[in-house]
């Protein structure tokens, strides 16, 4: 599942980061919901994705963007989010299991 998801970030991140190329304030979360889905997974898969991340808890939903999307390492997210960086990275799994079983009760599976 980890895998499944940084690989749609990674590259929903890379067709970001090609169109705003000239921008230097970063890539906001709601752009990134509401792009073109990810050409391998299909428009089914990427918008059951994108209606997951949106009912997350706006701490996991913020700490979701910041890995997955924008790449930032735990170090970068718990002084952002002015916690340790391990409550930083169990958010990050929290939110990720969260995914999970939301993706799963709509029978997506990685």
């Amino acid at each position: 599942m980890l895998a499944w998801l940084y690989t749609i970030a990674q590259r929903r991140f890379a067709d970001e980061t090609r169109r705003r190329r000239h921008s230097s304030n970063g890539v906001p979360l709601d752009d990134f919901l509401d792009e073109i889905p990810a050409p391998d997974y299909g428009p089914d898969v990427s918008r059951a994705l994108r209606e997951a991340i949106s009912r997350l808890a706006p701490s996991h939903r913020q700490v979701i963007a910041m890995r997955l999307l924008r790449g930032s390492s735990f170090f970068d997210i718990a002084s952002a989010l002015k916690v340790s960086e391990v409550a930083a990275k169990m958010r990050f799994h929290r939110a990720l299991s969260a995914l999970r079983a939301d993706l799963e009760r709509q029978g997506i599976a990685p």
